[in-house]
């Protein structure tokens, strides 16, 4: 299935549904405009799949986009983290769409991503 789909004001051309996910979940842990994301996914329990929609809340740009491409098919998008015990202090972040048997794999560094945090809450507290 072939649509058109905007992701940053730019659009994309043809993009196949599986193509849109893969940018989407890419967007989700590569920009901090969305680190509100990972900040809600790290506060979930390791291995628990929860509903994406749940974790972008507030997030309007990447609301507008999981409405846009939820439209090319049933089911939901869901995301959970595990930790990475090959590569200290990393995680899998793993996206799944069970209706389309698509996923999307992501190794993140997450304890760069909590000392980014404690930094911002002593900052905040000062």
């Amino acid at each position: 299935m072939k649509t058109n789909f905007i992701y940053s004001d730019k659009p994309q051309e043809n993009l196949d549904i599986e193509d849109e996910l893969s940018c989407l979940t890419a967007d989700l842990v590569e920009f901090e405009c969305n680190l509100p994301f990972l900040e809600k996914l790290f506060s979930t329990e390791a291995g628990k799949w929860v509903e994406i929609s749940l974790l972008c809340q507030g997030l309007q740009e990447i609301e507008k986009q999981l409405k846009q491409v939820q439209k090319s098919f049933d089911g939901i998008i869901q995301v959970a983290w595990l930790e990475y015990p090959q590569i200290p202090d990393y995680c899998l972040i793993i996206f799944f769409v069970e209706d389309l048997f698509w996923n999307n794999l992501a190794l993140y560094n997450q304890e760069k991503f909590l000392q980014s945090k404690r930094k911002s809450n002593k900052e905040e507290i000062r």
